[in-house]
């Protein structure tokens, strides 16, 4: 009786060290910090509905604190803002915490329009240090409008085992670009650019719909590793109303 008491003791200790609060409804008087963006597809056109959440995250190996800060959906313009207070240790650099904001990726995901995230290889969540309370945290979003060009991958025929050959498309997405400076900004965009699906050929001849950004330059990349040496390429795209809907390339 005794094990089984001591047993219910340790799981109930651990269970307890796993906190959350949601203070996301409470409203802030002075000192506050304002979140603010927009959330946006081509032709700077607002989405609405999209949640994006800001929390304090907390953690240990067998421990963890979780504050809801914010919890706010876009208008039908795409803009979002909230206002709040942080606490003591989410503004203290030594306090072992982080600041994350969130977009909620299953809305964009149920969108047959855009460029989702589930096709899109990028991280849509960021960590924020911030020292002041009188800070505004600005974070736009952009999820372009997808379309598709034909890609023909022709006369593969491979004689090593790890011959390959491949495309990747490139193209502006997710968030503003907070570190310029360390992009070569071949997309001239303001958004970081991100690589969407690997697509790669399986006979001899291949057609494969690749996807890209509407109204938007975009690079097809082309791998290739043939008889085991392995080549790079690109071709760079300014996907329009005139641009080619299909593209030929020889293994």
């Amino acid at each position: 009786m005794k094990k089984i008491f001591l047993l219910f003791i340790i799981v109930f200790t651990l269970y307890g060290c796993f906190r959350e609060e949601d203070d996301s409804i409470d409203n802030c008087s002075s000192d506050c910090t304002i979140l603010q963006g927009r959330v946006v597809t081509t032709n700077n056109q607002g989405i609405s509905g999209i949640n994006v959440t800001l929390e304090f995250f907390k953690g240990a190996s067998l421990s963890s604190y979780t504050r809801l800060i914010s919890d706010i959906n876009s208008n039908d313009s795409g803009n979002f803002i909230d206002e709040f207070y942080l606490k003591d240790e989410e503004i203290d650099e030594n306090s072992y915490g982080n600041l994350i904001l969130r977009i909620d990726e299953s809305g964009l995901n149920a969108r047959e329009d855009i460029i989702t995230p589930n096709s899109a290889n990028i991280s849509l969540e960021r960590w924020f240090v911030i020292n002041n309370r009188d800070t505004i945290i600005e974070q736009n979003y952009y999820f372009p409008k997808k379309t598709n060009v034909l890609v023909n991958l022709n006369n593969f025929i491979p004689l090593q085992e790890n011959d390959r050959f491949e495309v990747r498309p490139l193209f502006p997405y997710g968030y503003e670009n907070p570190e310029p400076e360390n992009y070569i900004n071949i997309l001239e965009t303001i958004y970081i650019p991100t690589n969407g699906p690997l697509y790669e050929a399986t006979e001899i001849n291949n057609s494969l719909n690749v996807i890209l950004a509407q109204n938007e330059k975009n690079i097809i990349r082309i791998y290739k590793t043939k008889n085991g040496v392995y080549t790079y390429d690109e071709i760079i795209l300014d996907v329009n109303s005139s641009s080619p809907n299909e593209i030929t390339i020889e293994y």
